[in-house]
């Protein structure tokens, strides 16, 4: 348990001094990219001797995408915090093909490449973890993995800052430092006991979690005129329900360790999760299960 001292001493950073790890980030986050593009490089001579134990690529690509929309769910459902800050539409676009498009191609897709190319080089591998992709390149590897681990910086902040506005939003009377230094704790035990390796079942959850919120959003954002409404008065019954049932709907099945899925969705069922949400909302909407708009101004 040493190691959630870190994490909870960025959560702290990300409570109180959220702007400097801003300033940090324009240089940081620089690092983690050029050495996903160093571990590609040293691997790219195995990815065309790479044969896949199972060649069933139609579920490969299913769960590709089941890992997509998860990565994408939370970093759009997070993004409409960081487009309060947006100058236009441009800089919504930008952000858009850089932060979601670009990222899931450089975190997901160049990481894959690279594991194909390790065991592809790489006589008797059987590992598909990442880590072994990058202890492949040598000598480099030790500094490496540091570099990552001094890189996780930024992303541990903001992350824990986006969540700490989530749940100041919704539970207003909880304090923030309270609310985010709880989060970032979970999500520490989470990784050290090692529940959060299992990306597939991770996403699967993250997508099921997320996928209806933005189900919802669009509908609300749809059904005001394709602009935010405003906030609400009180508690609104629409989302929440809304979520429920899209969760419950694109919570994965057969996943070692989680209880059965109540609705038993075909695969993909993150997007059936996504269209619960959105129609749940919709539906809910018309007969009057959304509160009010604030009146501003």
């Amino acid at each position: 348990m040493l190691l959630q001292l870190p994490a909870d001493s960025l959560g702290w950073v990300a409570v109180k001094g959220i702007h400097y790890v801003g300033q940090i980030a324009k240089f940081l986050n620089w690092i983690p990219f050029l050495m996903i593009l160093g571990v590609l490089w040293a691997n790219h001579g195995g990815i065309s001797q790479y044969h896949p134990p199972q060649h069933d690529s139609m579920a490969g690509f299913l769960n590709a995408m089941a890992i997509t929309i998860g990565f994408f769910a939370t970093a759009g459902a997070a993004g409409t915090d960081f487009g309060m800050n947006n100058r236009n539409r441009k800089d919504v676009v930008l952000g858009g093909l850089t932060g979601i498009a670009a990222g899931a191609v450089i975190a997901g897709g160049i990481s894959v490449l690279s594991v194909a190319g390790y065991l592809g080089r790489t006589a008797g591998a059987t590992s598909y973890d990442y880590t072994s992709a990058i202890a492949s390149v040598g000598g480099l590897a030790p500094v490496m993995f540091f570099l990552f681990a001094a890189a996780c910086l930024v992303p541990t902040c903001f992350s824990s800052f986006i969540a700490a506005n989530s749940f100041s939003t919704m539970l207003p009377k909880i304090s923030r430092p309270v609310s985010t230094m709880a989060a970032v704790t979970l999500s520490a035990i989470l990784a050290i006991t090692g529940v959060a390796d299992n990306l597939v079942g991770f996403f699967s959850i993250v997508a099921a979690s997320f996928g209806p919120i933005c189900g919802a959003m669009l509908a609300d954002y749809l059904l005001a005129g394709r602009r935010w409404s405003g906030p609400r008065r009180g508690i609104n019954w629409a989302g929440y329900i809304a979520w429920v049932l899209g969760f419950l709907v694109g919570f994965p099945d057969h996943i070692p360790g989680l209880p059965a899925a109540w609705v038993k969705a075909d695969n993909p069922a993150e997007i059936y999760a996504f269209a619960t949400g959105f129609l749940v909302y919709i539906i809910l909407s018309k007969i009057g299960m959304r509160p009010p708009v604030v009146e501003i101004g």
